[in-house]
């Protein structure tokens, strides 16, 4: 994956981004559990063990569950980017 911070590179990221590993799950359009990279003001990377029919510009619904297990925070948002791994798949979600 190109570095987007590196000088002579495109920079198309609005805000900073921190590491922040946690579950989350998209719950629409197709339910699959998976896992954030990292996350910002606006967006939020994910990575999913498998797969699946997810292309740029499709509205997404995704659970964040709280660290105290008490709920889930939903946030809808729109699929900016979507990266092939060897196994599994990255999509970069835009939050709205």
């Amino acid at each position: 994956m190109k570095d987007r911070t590196v000088i002579g590179t495109p920079n198309q990221r609005r805000a900073n981004r921190i590491a922040w590993e946690r579950p989350v799950r998209l719950l629409a359009p197709i339910p699959v559990a998976g896992e954030s990279v990292n996350a910002s003001a606006c967006g939020i990377l994910v990575r999913l063990g498998e797969r699946r029919n997810l292309r740029r510009g499709v509205r997404v619904a995704i659970e964040i569950p709280r660290m105290d297990g008490m709920a889930s925070v939903l946030r809808r948002g729109r699929v900016v980017r979507v990266e092939p791994l060897d196994v599994g798949m990255n999509i970069a979600i835009d939050l709205v």
